[in-house]
């Protein structure tokens, strides 16, 4: 009878996963797009990383600048069902920047959905929401915030 307890214990204990806690944004942002890869291979090529914001020395800025290379693009961006969406991930306290706030009221504006994304568990939860809701209702419902904030009428 003991023995049954036990592995019992051991079992839910086994079921109870801890929140990773995430010290590094490219960690995080390598979960997250590691995640849709593997796990909905339908958002393969739809998901994609702009390499914007390492460290470059001077004459490859000056290159990368004057191809387009502006400050604040997020970290992922995805297309799906003709919506745009765009992610910025976080860490700790880390909040966005003023050129990242820029654009993603640009992006906003012209009709993106924008998602922070502080751990692994609520990106799963977003892209399960994307892929399985119309992209009408998805705008209403996330968007919100937007047209409080500029006082615009219902979309």
């Amino acid at each position: 009878m003991r023995r049954r307890k036990q592995s019992a214990r051991n079992a839910n204990r086994r079921k109870s996963t801890t929140m990773k806690i995430y010290t590094n944004e490219d960690v995080l942002q390598a979960d997250c797009f590691q995640h849709a890869w593997n796990n909905h291979k339908e958002t393969r090529r739809c998901i994609w990383h702009v390499p914007n914001g390492k460290k470059r020395n001077i004459v490859d800025a000056v290159i990368l600048k004057a191809m387009g290379v502006i400050a604040g693009v997020h970290d992922l961006h995805m297309y799906w069902q003709s919506q745009y969406y765009i992610f910025e991930l976080k860490v700790g306290t880390n909040t966005l920047s003023d050129s990242q706030e820029k654009y993603r009221d640009a992006m906003v504006a012209q009709g993106a959905i924008f998602y922070e994304i502080r751990d692994l568990e609520t990106f799963k939860e977003i892209l399960t929401t994307i892929l399985t809701t119309p992209p009408r209702s998805r705008f209403r419902r996330i968007n919100g915030w937007f047209a409080e904030k500029f006082g615009w009428k219902e979309f």
